[in-house]
C-alpha cells in the first residue's frame, strides 16, 4: 500500500468523523435553549414545538433524493456542499428573526439529511473490511457531539454577549472545518 494511499485514507477517515460530528450538534442544542428562544422570538408553545419538527420534515423530503444527486455530482462533492448548506443554515438561524430561525432550521435539516444518507455509503465503499469499526466511530461521534451540544448550549449562551444566538452559532466552526477537509 503506497504512502499516498494511506494519507488519503487517513484524510477520508478524518472527513467522515467531522461530518458525523455535525449530524446532530446543530439541532440538539436548541432544546436546552428553548425558553430563551421562545422569549426572544415571542413564540407560542405550539410554534416552538415546530422547532424540532422542521428538521425531521426536511429529512423526510430530501433524503430520497440524496443518492440520485450524489450519483450525478459525486458523493464527495455532494457531502461537501451539504456541509456548506448546513453552515449556511446555522448562520441564518443564528441571525435573529423568527423567519430566519425557521428557515435556517429547515436548511440545517437539508444539510444533515444528505450526511445521514451518504456517510454510511462512503464507509461501505471506501472501507469494506472495516465497516463495523468505522460505523461505530461515526455513530459515537454523532452521539458525543449531540450530547455536547445539549450540555454546553446554556453555559455558552449565558457567557456569550450574543446569548442563544451565539450558542447556536458556535456550531459553524465544526461545519466549516468539515468543509475545509472535504474540499
Amino acid at each position: 500500500m503506497s504512502v499516498l494511499y494511506k494519507h488519503k485514507e487517513k484524510i477520508l477517515v478524518i472527513g467522515i468523523i467531522l461530518i458525523a460530528c455535525n449530524l446532530r450538534s446543530s439541532i440538539t442544542g436548541v432544546g436546552s435553549l428553548i425558553s430563551d428562544i421562545m422569549g426572544d422570538l415571542q413564540l407560542s408553545g405550539s410554534v416552538s414545538g415546530m422547532i424540532t419538527t422542521v428538521p425531521l420534515i426536511a429529512f423526510a423530503i430530501v433524503s430520497p433524493f440524496a443518492g440520485k444527486i450524489s450519483g450525478r455530482f459525486g458523493i464527495g462533492k455532494t457531502l461537501t456542499v451539504s456541509m456548506m448548506v448546513l453552515a449556511a443554515g446555522i448562520a441564518l438561524r443564528s441571525s435573529g428573526s423568527m423567519a430566519a430561525f425557521f428557515s435556517g432550521t429547515a436548511i440545517i435539516g437539508v444539510g444533515i439529511a444528505f450526511g445521514n444518507v451518504l456517510l454510511p455509503s462512503i464507509i461501505k465503499s471506501a472501507f469494506p473490511a472495516r465497516v463495523g469499526v468505522l460505523t461505530g466511530i461515526y455513530t459515537t461521534c454523532i452521539a458525543l457531539f449531540a450530547g455536547l451540544s445539549s450540555g454546553i448550549s446554556v453555559p455558552v449562551a449565558n457567557n456569550s454577549p450574543f446569548g442563544w444566538h451565539g450558542a447556536l452559532a458556535v456550531w459553524l466552526l465544526p461545519a466549516a472545518i468539515a468543509v475545509v477537509v472535504w474540499l
